[in-house]
């Protein structure tokens, strides 16, 4: 007779074993890929905040938009920055184009206008700010994005737009 090589008594454990570590496999497979997606394992949380934005524009002047945080999230200040297709000047409660000595097209939130912080720290539900035309009638015309970018790496968002009566 001649020698078996496996006993019918070890097929089932050597069977039950291989399952055990193929199971094993793939729920640490599943765990650390659910781990990236959900950004569980290290990531950052830092998504555009969801912000609802009112704006009122006036005519008075050289034009004036006043954009408001009506609800949602607070914003930082640090991460956010306003934007136009055309040069503006940051004016706190100011219509008459002298907030900021001289026009731009982008201004971070956070910066200082008029000698004072343009919102100064957190913005949240009922924090305004405003900006004027460079010339009368200069916002008719352009279009204002408001664009958060990510603190931890180059991602941008338009978190808000107004464009002109006559964009």
């Amino acid at each position: 007779m001649r020698p078996k090589l496996f006993r019918d008594d070890g097929v089932g454990a050597f069977v039950a074993g291989i399952s055990l570590i193929v199971a094993a496999a793939i729920v640490l497979t599943t765990t650390t890929t659910a781990a990236f997606v959900l950004g569980v394992q290290g990531g950052t949380d830092d998504a555009p905040p969801q912000v609802n934005f009112t704006y009122e524009y006036s005519q008075h002047g050289h034009g004036n938009l006043t954009i408001g945080h009506e609800s949602g999230e607070r914003i930082d200040p640090s991460t956010v920055e306003i934007t136009a297709d055309a040069p503006f000047r940051p004016a706190p409660g100011n219509d008459s184009g002298t907030g900021h000595r001289s026009p731009v097209e982008s201004y971070p939130l956070d910066g200082a206008a008029a000698g004072s912080d343009w919102v100064g720290g957190d913005a949240g539900a009922g924090t305004a700010f405003g900006i004027v035309g460079e010339s009368p009638g200069s916002l008719e015309t352009i279009t204002v994005r408001i664009v958060w970018e990510s603190p931890s790496d180059s991602r941008t968002a338009v978190i808000g737009e107004w464009r002109g009566p006559s964009a």
